[in-house]
């Protein structure tokens, strides 16, 4: 699996865990795929070591079956979706206008 040059975004420290956290974005087959990410460092840590401890730790859970993962939809999934919510819409149609007779 290719993961393209992965980026880091909205990074911050959370002073109660001790650990820097962010949004990591890569590039796969599948498509951009973010994926959030945890790295135990006190403050002071230098960025460059944060920001490689944060790659490190998103591409194993990039790696892991049930990750909690974002991707934006492709046009085929859009169309998909389109068509699923018209097939639901006419359902629930047809279950108001039973009801109503």
């Amino acid at each position: 699996m290719s993961t393209g040059n992965p980026q880091l975004r909205d990074v911050t420290y959370n002073a109660a865990t001790q650990a820097f956290e962010a949004l990591v974005a890569f590039d796969t087959a599948e498509g951009r795929q973010r994926i959030a990410s945890t790295f135990a460092a006190p403050i002071d840590t230098p960025f460059e070591r944060a920001a490689q401890g944060l790659w490190q730790a998103a591409l194993v859970r990039l790696n892991q079956p049930g990750t909690l993962r974002s991707r934006r939809a492709t046009a085929a999934d859009a169309a998909r979706e389109t068509a699923e919510s018209r097939t639901i819409a006419a359902f629930f149609q047809q279950f108001v206008q039973r009801r109503a007779a």
